[in-house]
């Protein structure tokens, strides 16, 4: 409420001091009379050029109508501007101090020099002056020319050795996001940053920080940040951000795969596995049959997430890993209920070489307490028996009355919907069942969070490229106000994937996100991925 009084207060004295300025200042209302240029005597009835009021000859008839300003009055009215400045600068001025006078662009252009100078007056245990950039992005989003001179500050901090010392790791944390379409202009020096033997973690840091954004200077950081996670100079804080990012900003397949390998074997923190290049080998169709081996082994290690992408991931290889059968028959007589999905999906893969399992699998359909392992057993053994459309049928069926809140009762939807993607039956068919898991998780998304299991139906759809065509429709009707931006990015991601839009849909789909910024704040990344969608869509009409 107080800041709202103070916006007031200064739009009035601004208004003001312009209209007192223009109205008793500057305004000439006898613009066009004949008068003396000392005095102002109107001189309308005087022939001659000499003033009969004060004496005052001109040397010639236009000096007489020269424009009257009343400088004092202009003064006056451009001390009230001045003073709206401090007025409207205020409340910043309360949370940040003197600093929050200073103009945006011109804080954010020179943040370093401001923040060195400033930290040399404010009180001891101060937080650095530099996170004012942060701030002031808080009360009022960044425009293009605000980008563009956080771009130019953040460049020359990262081509100064000192000044990214001192004030480098700030910058990862705050700037990074906010550069928006900027992002573009700082990959060159952000990639020799990361080519230094010293701090490749904060630099590999600032690449997950930066926006999703499709541009082709980009790709100077794919190498850089690829080695910096080979060489073991840096670990990503995120693995699947850092991935997303390279495999937008161009890189191939292979090196995708190597590097995620390498994360999954090299996990930050000394943790046992990485859940997120997991997912990522999985979701991008990046594992090969030369993989065999290491994912025996990750089927060794029993934590969930990656337990769970680890057998989506061994299951693709099919018969390849049927080798596993024996020790995993052993494995399902425990009572590790909880793996009995992940188990069904990669019994599912290996087709006719799970028969030895089979045993197995029909104990689990006979659990009445455990409706969710019910379901795997009776659908991953239908499968291995060769019924799959029979296994797709009940599976849909359980989909339509299952829900996520009580186990005791009724199957858990995001437990059986990966099963799916396992039975033998056309692609298109698994679209059509994963949309029906879409329009059921659906109304639990809310702008501050969202299922797992909608964000997999998601994935999973992108996974299945061109045969999810017709999900595409649904797919849009995701996007809304009341759902958050990770979402609609994720959605939009998939869309990329599966084809090109029909400019009836594009046009839908670009109402419906220009519905859902309002609520949840201009996304670079949704707007990176829109743009995207359009030309792809105007490149299938030529």
């Amino acid at each position: 409420m107080t800041e709202w009084l103070f916006l007031i207060a200064g739009w009035a004295l601004l208004i003001g001091g312009a209209f007192v300025a223009w109205k008793f200042g500057w305004r000439d209302p006898g613009k066009r009379m004949r008068r003396c240029p000392k005095c102002w005597y109107d001189m309308s009835a005087t022939a001659g050029l000499k003033c009969p009021e004060c004496g005052r000859e001109v040397k010639g008839e236009r000096r007489l109508f020269r424009k009257h300003r009343k400088w004092r009055w202009v003064g006056a009215g451009l001390l009230l501007v001045l003073a709206s400045y401090p007025v409207f600068k205020w409340p910043l001025y309360q949370k940040n101090g003197v600093i929050g006078f200073v103009p945006r662009t011109l804080t954010i252009a020179f943040a370093p020099e401001l923040s060195e100078t400033w930290d040399r007056w404010k009180a001891r245990g101060s937080r650095p002056a530099l996170f004012f950039v942060d701030d002031i992005v808080k009360v009022q989003r960044l425009d293009r020319a605000e980008r563009s001179a956080l771009a130019w500050m953040i460049g020359r901090v990262l081509r100064d050795p000192v000044k990214r010392r001192k004030h480098g790791g700030i910058l990862m944390m705050t700037s990074m996001p906010r550069l928006g379409e900027q992002a573009g202009s700082i990959a060159h020096d952000l990639a020799v940053a990361l080519a230094a033997p010293q701090d490749a973690g904060n630099y590999l840091y600032a690449c997950e920080r930066l926006p999703l954004i499709w541009d082709v200077r980009m790709k100077e950081l794919v190498d850089p940040a690829i080695d910096a996670v080979l060489s073991g100079r840096g670990t990503p804080s995120q693995a699947e951000v850092l991935l997303d990012r390279l495999q937008a900003w161009g890189a191939s397949d292979e090196k995708l795969r190597e590097t995620a390998f390498y994360l999954i074997e090299h996990p930050r923190n000394g943790s046992t596995a990485d859940s997120g290049a997991m997912a990522f080998l999985w979701r991008e169709n990046l594992v090969r049959a030369a993989d065999r081996e290491r994912l025996l082994g990750y089927l060794r290690i029993r934590v969930w997430p990656f337990a769970e992408y680890a057998a989506y991931c061994a299951a693709e290889l099919g018969t390849d890993v049927a080798v596993i059968v024996p020790s995993f028959r052993e494995d399902m007589k425990q009572s590790d209920l909880q793996a009995i999905p992940d188990w069904t999906c990669l019994a599912m893969g290996m087709g006719e070489a799970s028969e030895p399992l089979l045993p197995a699998l029909d104990r689990f359909a006979k659990f009445k307490k455990y409706p969710t392992f019910k379901v795997c057993g009776e659908v991953g053994a239908l499968s291995i028996r060769g019924f799959d459309s029979e296994a797709y049928d009940l599976w849909l069926a359980y989909i339509e009355q299952s829900d996520n809140t009580n186990a005791a009762t009724a199957p858990q939807r995001y437990q059986i919907s990966p099963l799916v993607m396992f039975l033998k039956i056309p692609a298109s068919k698994k679209a059509e069942g994963l949309v029906r898991v879409l329009q059921a998780e659906a109304p639990s998304a809310t702008p501050s969070s969202v299922s797992g299991n909608l964000i997999f139906a998601i994935d999973a759809l992108g996974k299945l490229r061109a045969d999810a065509s017709d999900a595409v429709p649904a797919m849009i009707e995701l996007i809304n106000p009341n759902v958050m931006s990770y979402l609609v990015e994720r959605s939009l991601r998939s869309i990329q994937k599966i084809r090109p839009l029909h400019p009836d849909e594009l046009e839908a789909l670009e109402l419906r996100v220009h519905a859902w910024m309002p609520t949840s704040g201009a996304s670079t990344a949704v707007e990176a991925q829109l743009d995207r969608l359009r030309r792809a869509s105007s490149d299938r009409l030529r």
